[in-house]
């Protein structure tokens, strides 16, 4: 009999599962499901979700939407925009506008998929739902619903103006999108379960929780729930689980004693081979010893010897702890706290204390701390040899933000702020330092222009995406509006001899709070003076708790995303603001916003 070792294998922070069964009267699986898990130094550990696709390209729906969730996943984790924040929201529009664009436009519903996703960053999970399906997390053996009850034959309701939170699908073409968005603190042995509407209607909260206790794995609860649900079999809808398990950085593995049966000739030549080998070794040894200038050193068992560079006896020290094949480190880092990665494997480590590494070549080193730039450097030790290192991080400049800007297909040429950028054609390029305020970025492919106009946040990487020929969105209510016959106006009568022009003089009124004109003043020989009303609305968002998340929406519809304590800008009228922040309640607040700055203050209350 020989026993298997039990090594320790280091995981990732988030394991996940899914599976997802066609429903007996269905033809195909409309359901698309995702469960990936990373590892490594990033803060994402986990992205995971079902999409449920309807209408007539039901399936190709619900794959677009998780396509374009996995590749803005992606894009934010190479931006390095992950703040704490969830960033979600920007998810679900860009899916909801791309089905739409399949559908033909708003008049159709063609392409709509419901859509429950979410992602791990630290031990918060950020979420999101749309239409049918369900969020449940289970800790301490007691599930919890998180996402809202929906009833998905309410959306053919045309009398419904005012549809529940979360109740319409990406894609369809109707009033009232408005996704739910959850943040929730999460620890190690929780799980979130992710269902879509068909297992919903069939599992029942105590069930999942039961299920999970006696499941040996994830992947063995999920297809436990799936056949007590009548997965296949008794359902008529398709069904879609995905399991994300909480765990710890360091996991350990045990294998079970085997138990195998030789032939007696391979023990015999096992041990002849065992034999040759002591033998060889000896030689090695007594030889070694025997050579001229052969130093003679103390070695205690467990200890790899180490030579002390700069001694002038040439003395020798002992690193304990250390393995054959690896080099000992020690690393003094400021600020206190900083996370020591090796290969992206967080390490364990203590101020000028020595931990070993392998001493292969090309070993990656990275430190890093919230609120300072990281620090990255390639080693290449020695088996034996001692590193000692002092690194200073720098603290990350709050002043300036960042801006993703993705072309598709390729820009030709594009200028920030009358300033052409070079290297281009290109699909996609993040810009960096870029001071905080208004700014303006305009794309050219081809014969086609497009601008944009943004506020730039401290801190913050922001994205917006140029579309040109067929990847532009189509609004069927601008072709509309193109075919109209055009209105005939009479002809207007022109003086003879125009009167020569008045001279004019502008004066502004700045206000002392904001700095913004109150009012602009317009004087001319023989001419009343008048005050035209400023075309867009000043505000700030304050709240009682720093970096919130600031949503704002208008006839239910997203119009503007930002952070509080950052001055912003937007056609007046009323509006809904939305201001969170993970671990905090969601506070919702309408404002009627005109002309003149205003200050709006939403306090935000513990979960």
């Amino acid at each position: 009999m020989m026993n298997a070792a039990a090594p320790e294998v280091k995981g990732p922070a988030a394991r996940t599962t899914g599976m997802t069964v066609k429903g007996a009267g269905r033809e195909f699986n409309a359901e698309y499901i995702c469960n990936v898990s990373y590892s490594g130094p990033g803060r994402v550990k986990a992205l995971f979700g079902i999409a449920d696709g309807m209408g007539a390209r039901a399936s190709a729906a619900s794959e677009l939407a998780v396509n374009v969730l996995k590749e803005s996943m992606r894009l934010i984790r190479e931006s390095d925009s992950v703040n704490g924040n969830n960033l979600l929201p920007g998810c679900i529009e860009e899916i909801h506008a791309r089905l739409l664009a399949e559908s033909g436009g708003e008049d159709k519903k063609a392409s709509a998929a419901s859509i429950v996703c979410g992602y791990i960053e630290g031990e918060t999970a950020h979420l999101a739902a749309a239409g049918g399906g369900a969020a449940y997390i289970v800790a301490e053996g007691k599930a919890t619903r998180l996402t809202p009850k929906q009833d998905l034959g309410a959306l053919e309701d045309g009398e419904a103006k005012e549809r529940p939170e979360g109740l319409v699908p990406t894609g369809w073409p109707a009033e009232g999108f408005n996704p739910v968005y959850i943040n929730r603190r999460i620890q190690v042995g929780d799980c979130l379960v992710i269902v879509s509407d068909g297992l919903d209607a069939k599992l029942r909260e105590k069930s999942a929780a039961d299920i999970l206790a006696v499941s040996r794995t994830i992947d063995e609860a999920a297809s436990s729930m799936l056949a007590e649900a009548g997965a296949g079999k008794s359902s008529e809808d398709d069904m879609g689980v995905v399991i994300v398990k909480i765990e710890s950085m360091e996991s350990k593995t045990h294998m079970p004693d085997i138990k195998v049966k030789y032939p007696v000739s391979t023990y015999t030549k096992k041990y002849l081979a065992v034999a040759v080998m002591l033998c060889a070794m000896g030689a090695v040894f007594y030889l070694g010893a025997r050579l001229p200038g052969a130093a003679k050193q103390d070695e205690t068992p467990g200890t790899l010897p180490v030579s002390e560079d700069g001694g002038a006896s040439g003395e020798r020290i002992l690193i304990p702890g250390l393995r054959r094949g690896e080099a000992g480190v020690s690393i003094s880092v400021t600020p206190a706290g900083a996370r020591v990665f090796v290969n992206g494997v967080q390490q364990i480590y203590e101020p000028g204390k020595i931990f070993g590494i392998p001493a292969n070549g090309g070993i990656e080193l990275r430190v890093e701390a919230d609120g300072f730039d990281p620090h990255m450097e390639v080693l290449n030790p020695k088996p034996g040899e001692r590193i000692e290192l002092s690194i200073t991080l720098l603290p990350s400049s709050p002043d300036n933000g960042s801006l993703l800007i993705l072309c598709r297909p390729a820009c030709d040429a594009l200028h920030l702020d009358d300033k052409r950028l070079e290297g281009f054609p290109k699909e996609e390029i993040l810009l960096r330092q870029i001071p905080p305020g208004r700014h303006h970025v305009e794309a050219t492919r081809g014969r086609e222009s497009e601008g944009r106009s943004l506020n730039i946040a401290s801190g913050i990487t922001q994205s917006i995406i140029f579309r040109f020929e067929g990847e532009r969105i189509i609004d069927t209510r601008a072709e509309t509006a193109a075919k109209a016959e055009p209105v005939k106006l009479p002809p207007r009568a022109v003086p003879e001899t125009p009167p020569p022009p008045l001279p004019l003089v502008v004066s502004t009124s700045p206000s002392k709070e904001t700095g913004y004109p109150a009012a602009i003043e317009v004087e001319g020989a023989g001419s009343e003076p008048s005050a035209p009303k400023l075309n867009r609305a000043y505000f700030n968002v304050t709240s009682n708790v720093r970096n919130c998340t600031l949503m704002i929406f208008r006839n239910g519809k997203l119009a503007l995303t930002g952070f509080c304590d950052t001055r912003h800008d937007i056609e007046p009228g009323e509006y809904v603001f939305q201001v969170s922040r993970p671990g905090w309640k969601t506070a919702r607040k309408t404002v009627s916003l005109e002309g003149e700055f205003k200050l709006i203050e939403i306090e935000l209350e513990r979960e």
